[in-house]
């Protein structure tokens, strides 16, 4: 009787000891893993605040471009005659964008984002080819117009994909 309490006490003993170390054990793990949950949060975090910037940044260009209607018989192609005449500036804008906000965005949402900017580059080429051959003024503007409406369009793309990035962020 003495030998089986003394035998019990001995094996309760071991059991306490090694459940203790298993505990220890899951313990540190456990602890390993939430610092590992909160670095990778903090991360996260940097990264959700910087491309929030770069949406608005974005945001701010896009809805800034089309110049405010000064008379009842402004048209679209008015408001595309203006932003044709700024495109240049418009390339530089998003060459520096693309530049400093590329690690933050889709692969998708970058080719969208070129492509805008080439739209521009091959309006240039069609200026120069234009002014080389001696075409027709008015199928210039006419040309000059499209380029427009189609980097416009394609800037409206970019502003939903960048949009739906950030969406796509606050459902997780």
């Amino acid at each position: 009787m003495i030998i089986e309490s003394f035998s019990f006490a001995v094996l309760g003993g071991v059991i306490t000891l090694f459940g203790n170390s298993i505990l220890e054990k899951i313990r540190a793990k456990n602890r390993l893993t939430s610092e590992q949950y909160k670095i990778q949060l903090k991360k996260s975090e940097f990264f959700f605040e910087k491309q929030f910037d770069a949406s608005l940044e974005f945001g701010k260009f896009f809805y800034e471009l089309l110049p405010k209607k000064q008379s009842v018989f402004d048209e679209w192609e008015d408001a595309m005659s203006w932003l044709a005449d700024d495109l240049q500036n418009h390339q530089k804008f998003l060459d520096d964008f693309i530049s400093k906000y590329n690690i933050l965005f889709s692969d998708e949402t970058l080719d969208i984002l070129r492509n805008c900017s080439y739209k521009v580059t091959r309006m240039n080429d069609d200026k120069d080819e234009h002014d080389i051959n001696g075409q027709d003024e008015m199928s210039w503007q006419d040309k000059k117009w499209s380029y427009a409406d189609e980097f416009y369009k394609e800037l409206e793309n970019a502003n939903k994909s960048i949009r739906n990035e950030i969406k796509e962020q606050v459902k997780i």
